[in-house]
């Protein structure tokens, strides 16, 4: 563009690196205890530079929903324990296949 921004920031530079996000033990809560209940495909995403609704999403997948319903339980009282922390709010259900 002609008199245009030529910057090429990098998402770290704006938001500054990884490992110093705040937020970065909480997601580790949250895999480890999915992990403890054995859910698998555990990825977790920082999504910052993307939006401002939240800072991180994390995905776990069950084989079944006592699994599902396993790995939440332990998800949230890790939170609760750990970091003094509660969901505001739980989206879906065990038998539907997501939560």
């Amino acid at each position: 563009l002609e008199g245009g921004s030529t910057s090429s920031s990098t998402s770290a530079e704006v938001f500054g690196p990884l490992d110093s996000d705040p937020l970065l033990p909480v997601v580790h809560t949250i895999a480890r205890a999915g992990d403890d209940r054995k859910a698998h495909d555990i990825v977790a995403m920082r999504v910052s530079p993307l939006t401002i609704i939240t800072n991180f999403l994390v995905f776990l997948s069950a084989a079944s929903a006592p699994q599902l319903r396993a790995v939440v339980n332990n998800v949230e009282a890790e939170l609760a324990r750990i970091h003094d922390a509660k969901p505001t709010r739980v989206s879906g259900t065990a038998d539907s296949g997501w939560m």
